[in-house]
């Protein structure tokens, strides 16, 4: 669940985060004013309670949320005579307190918001598709309404079905409001993947795009494609969609990627870390590829292929932010059971997936299945050692590892930081991976 804190910030602020984050299941986040507030709730962030200083910033939220029929409980912090809670009667204020201090008091109104049933984490709605913003720009007029996400169970029609985008939206819904994502409803998936499938074939037969915008749009279409996969499955029409979307991403990619060239695109994209690094690493792990002398066209594609669907099977897409295991477990101590299983068979399920997709060349299950792996032996499934591990999956390792680096750290460290960081010591940093790691432009 996510707790949003609508507060003035002080240098103990992140502090303050970290104590109740350690107290409540819930991950914090801390905004200043009424304005970011509308943006999360518009840019596609559920909130399950509200935090809020008693002043005028939460009589506005209250307002917001009457006028959208959202009811999400608040916690008033502070002795203020600002907000009326009975001007709110439809918002179930659980209760004041003396101060944002006030730390072990507001855990216990959360805990026992949710023992009672006051504060239930909503669960995902299946009946909406999310599609990225830019990515619907491109293919509507369609055949179906759309809608924004203002909850997990709270959509708003923004677009009578039929309606075609202008350049003034594009503006205002990703520019001006920061919409990074729209909603249609599942029904009308079938609509949109016809339009999605003719817009990809104009692209792949016309030259209007650069490389850039064909990787920015990549990661897009890749995204668009696992939410279709959870949602329906691997049909026959969401198999296709993933072939062209590979085709795309090699042509972005082109017979001479540079790590240097990639940088900028990386910066512009504004979609989810789960897309963003796979189209990173087949962009890295191909750049690597020719730094290392191999840039035939078949190794791209089994990079890039194997870039596409390593994480395909996550059932939680966040997951593809950690490095493995003990990182999601120091993040997520309740990480385990069933999830922590599906996790560690991810590679495998990817792999078996990709058997459904025409014309795979061999190796790339093996580099799925060896994603995970470190060349120290501390990885998963299997454990392997560097010698064990395929020499195509470990130049993908590496480039899995410095497409995080990128995210992360890359203006603060070198290449002995970036060692540090993904334990690349001399005694495991041999063969390919040392080849690998050297090869990487700092």
């Amino acid at each position: 669940m996510r707790a949003l804190l609508l507060h003035k910030k002080d240098i103990n602020s992140d502090m303050l985060t970290f104590n109740l984050e350690g107290m409540i299941p819930a991950q914090i986040t801390w905004v200043e004013s009424f304005h970011d507030v509308v943006d999360f709730l518009l840019e596609d962030v559920p909130i399950d309670v509200f935090i809020c200083q008693d002043y005028e910033d939460t009589n506005k939220l209250l307002k917001y949320l009457l006028t959208v029929n959202v009811a999400i409980p608040y916690i008033l912090v502070g002795p203020g005579e600002v907000v009326d809670p009975d001007s709110f009667p439809d918002i179930r204020l659980l209760e004041r307190v003396d101060s944002i201090y006030s730390v072990e008091q507001i855990a216990d109104v959360v805990v026992d918001a949710i023992e009672n049933e006051v504060i239930v984490p909503e669960k995902d709605n299946t009946e909406f598709f999310r599609i990225a913003t830019e990515l619907l720009l491109k293919v509507v007029p369609l055949k179906a309404d759309i809608y924004i996400r203002l909850s997990k169970i709270k959509f708003v029609k923004m677009f009578r079905k039929g309606r075609e985008f202008k350049p003034d939206d594009a503006k205002r819904y990703l520019e001006s409001k920061k919409v990074n994502y729209l909603y249609i409803k599942k029904d009308d998936m079938n609509e949109f993947i016809g339009h999605f499938q003719n817009m990809l074939e104009n692209i792949l037969n016309s030259d209007h795009l650069s490389s850039e915008d064909q990787a920015l749009l990549s990661a897009s279409v890749h995204e668009s494609i696992a939410e279709m996969q959870k949602l329906v499955g691997f049909t026959p029409e969401v198999k296709k969609l993933a072939e062209e979307g590979v085709r795309l991403t090699l042509r972005s990619i082109g017979k001479s990627p540079k790590l240097k060239n990639f940088m900028s695109t990386l910066d512009q994209y504004q979609g989810s870390y789960f897309s963003a690094h796979a189209i990173a690493t087949a962009h890295v792990s191909c750049a690597l590829a020719l730094a290392l002398h191999w840039p035939s066209d078949t190794t791209f594609k089994k990079l890039t292929l194997a870039a596409y669907f390593h994480d395909i099977a996550l059932d939680q897409p966040e997951f593809s932010e950690f490095d493995g295991v003990d990182h999601i477990l120091n993040t997520k101590p309740d990480f385990g059971g069933e999830t922590e299983k599906r996790y560690r068979s991810h590679p495998y399920l990817a792999s078996e997936m990709l058997k459904d997709i025409a014309e795979v060349p061999p190796d790339v299950d093996v580099i799925i299945m060896q994603h995970h792996e470190r060349p120290d032996g501390s990885g998963f499934p299997r454990g392997l050692r560097h010698s064990q591990i395929s020499p195509l999956a470990a130049v993908f390792i590496v480039a899995h590892d410095y497409v995080r680096f990128l995210f992360e750290d890359r203006y603060l460290l070198g290449r002995e930081g970036f060692k540090r960081r993904f334990d690349y010591s001399e005694d495991s940093l041999k063969g390919t991976f040392k080849k690998a790691v050297e090869a990487i432009e700092f």
